[in-house]
């Protein structure tokens, strides 16, 4: 595991000596696999208003196949808002486009439509879950922008997550998301799944959404379609260590160089 920096506006990414021993890595892109060319990615978004201790938290699913699991191989959790989380998300999904298409980005909407519209307007952004509902009305299936949790997906995304877990589809790299999932209990007033009192459960929602969003169960076979958003043409460098600025950004997709 690599732990890097994202700073500045030109969203440099440097690599960081952080002792995991001392102390939870917020504010720190952790990366366990580097981007491949003949991989597919999603990320999912939890994003918070940036008060008090709510996180904003960023998981990047590599999408499995019929021969080998999903993965989550980086993550991003930090007290941010919306706006300030909108480059983050933009040079963690520059870093994982690959073969010049970049990776779905799935954003849950509660609090999240002003991280939406950033990555939008500002940094032009294309690629974004689709949320499917059926209009009634019009008795034909409509699609909005973005994630949305609420009393229909929320207990299915849960229970395809964690049959995914149970079953060895689903190999999760991040510890601190593993305590998350452990602190993850039934409330019995509120009669649903959420944090215990005193933990967080932002990594969880985070990586349960690119999971759910990566396989796209409300539409395709999971077992044999999961959601394909690349071409295969081309193969970005490898790198140790990354430097990624907006000019780099533009003139290379891979955005991954040695220095």
């Amino acid at each position: 595991m690599d732990a890097y920096n994202i700073s500045g506006t030109n969203f440099y990414l440097r690599r960081n000596d952080f002792d995991f021993g001392t102390a939870e890595p917020l504010g720190l892109l952790l990366i366990w696999e580097e981007p491949k060319y003949e991989d597919n990615y999603v990320i999912g978004v939890d994003p918070s208003e940036g008060l008090g201790q709510d996180r904003s938290a960023v998981e990047v699913n590599r999408v499995g196949t019929l021969k080998r699991p999903d993965e989550l191989v980086a993550e991003w959790c930090g007290q941010i808002n919306g706006i300030d989380l909108a480059p983050i998300l933009f040079a963690i999904g520059k870093l994982y486009s690959v073969n010049g298409n970049e990776p779905m980005m799935a954003i849950e909407q509660n609090r999240g439509d002003v991280v939406q519209m950033e990555l939008r307007m500002r940094y032009g952004w294309s690629n974004l879950y689709q949320y499917k509902i059926y209009d009634r009305a019009k008795k034909a299936w409509a699609n909005r922008l973005g994630w949305h949790t609420n009393p229909d997906t929320r207990p299915k995304m849960l229970q395809r997550a964690t049959n995914h877990i149970r079953n060895n589809k689903w190999h999760i790299n991040s510890p601190w998301m593993v305590d998350e999932i452990s602190n993850f209990e039934y409330d019995p007033e509120k009669m649903k799944m959420k944090a215990a009192v005193g933990t967080h459960d932002d990594r969880v929602m985070a990586g349960f959404i690119a999971l759910y969003c990566s396989r796209d169960w409300d539409q395709y076979d999971p077992e044999v379609s999961p959601v394909d958003t690349r071409v295969q043409t081309g193969k970005p460098k490898n790198y140790q260590q990354m430097d990624i600025s907006v000019e780099e950004i533009e003139n290379d997709f891979s955005g991954m160089l040695y220095y």
